[in-house]
C-alpha cells in the first residue's frame, strides 16, 4: 500500500531517523534507515506493509499488534 504524507518533524537517532507525518488529519511515525535531514512540510511517499503495522487506540492501548509479531 502506498500513500504520501507530510513530515511535521524529524529526529535523527544516529544511524535511523523518525519520520513525524501527517495524512489526512492522522499523524503517523514512520523509522528509516540513515540519517534524513527532510523539512517540515516536505510531501513524501509512505509504503506500508500490513504484517508490520500495529494499531493503537485514542488512548494509546494497543489494539492490534502486526501480524508477523503473532507468529513469533
Amino acid at each position: 500500500m502506498e500513500f504520501r504524507a507530510t513530515v511535521t518533524g524529524s529526529e535523527i537517532t544516529g544511524s535511523e531517523t523518525f519520520l513525524h507525518l501527517d495524512h489526512q488529519g492522522e499523524r503517523w511515525v514512520g523509522l528509516v534507515p540513515g540519517v534524513r535531514a527532510i523539512e517540515p512540510g516536505t510531501q513524501v511517499p509512505v509504503w506500508l506493509d500490513p504484517a508490520h503495522v500495529y494499531i493503537f487506540g485514542e488512548d494509546g492501548a494497543l489494539v492490534a499488534p502486526a501480524s508477523y509479531a503473532m507468529a513469533a
